[in-house]
């Protein structure tokens, strides 16, 4: 969104999104917080009146919405989306849209088996979930300065690539403008941090190095596949993927000074 007698016909952006793995509650819920802040609070709140006045703002809540509404009727740690698998003679369902998208497809850290969580489809982009997020990503590319995309859990401030060199499985693969995306990192995960301080601190770094190797995810395709400069992958505060209602509001917190702190940084640094 953006409010109506912004100067620029067609201003940079931010994307946002969550909830791609349906058991993860607490990112759904952080953003939908954000979302509420920034409506009601602009022309109130001065930080949030300047960036919905220079700034494009694309949120999407649910990024698996059959999967997401499964977590409430049947199974609640379900990860996948709900789209059998028979094209591919398999009775199990689901694709793992976090391990889906067209760039590196299914080359490390997935599964081609259907009936694993990991499963990465029978082809990038083969889930509409995903095919969906890919078409709009790649109309607004030219003008997303950041793309979010939020997770839970584990206090981790994460950007590409997730993929080791060559796909060996030893040394984890960084960018050519690695030293970029990991200055604005760095400002951001210490934004989240110091919003409530003390332990546990936010690892920050490329998500195999901060987590494990993985391929065909968000925020690699975001940058490898669409060319967006910085793409973060947030994962949440807590340890467990079930979240106490009392975790919504400094999840909220934490993200939205990482959202500022993101902006800050970035334009800072295409300023400099």
């Amino acid at each position: 969104f953006r409010m109506t007698g912004s100067s620029e016909q067609e201003p940079l952006a931010f994307y946002t999104d969550s909830a791609i793995h349906a058991r993860e509650w607490l990112a759904p819920a952080t953003l939908i917080n954000i979302m509420n802040h920034m409506v009601t609070q602009y022309g109130t709140d001065s930080e949030v009146t300047y960036l919905v006045d220079n700034y494009e703002w694309y949120f999407m809540p649910v990024n698996n919405p059959d999967g997401y509404d499964y977590t409430f009727t049947n199974e609640r740690m379900w990860r996948k989306n709900r789209r059998p698998n028979t094209d591919v003679g398999s009775s199990c369902i689901g694709t793992d849209l976090n391990r889906n998208f067209d760039y590196n497809h299914c080359m490390e850290g997935s599964s081609t088996n259907p009936c694993s969580d990991t499963y990465c489809g029978p082809s990038g982009g083969s889930e509409p979930e995903v095919a969906a997020v890919q078409d709009e990503a790649n109309r607004l590319a030219s003008r997303i300065v950041n793309y979010l995309t939020i997770h839970t859990y584990g206090y981790m401030w994460m950007f590409p690539w997730g993929n080791t060199v060559n796909f060996n499985g030893q040394t984890c693969e960084r960018a050519d403008d690695h030293a970029d995306m990991e200055y604005v990192a760095e400002i951001a995960a210490d934004a989240v941090q110091n919003t409530h301080p003390g332990p546990p601190n936010w690892a920050r770094g490329t998500s195999c190095e901060v987590i494990y190797a993985t391929t065909g995810s968000t925020e690699d395709w975001t940058k490898g596949g669409a060319g967006i400069k910085y793409g973060i992958c947030a994962e949440l505060r807590g340890n467990s993927f079930i979240a106490p209602p009392s975790e919504i509001i400094p999840s909220f917190q934490e993200v939205w000074n990482g959202m500022v702190a993101t902006e800050q940084a970035i334009m800072g640094r295409r300023q400099n």
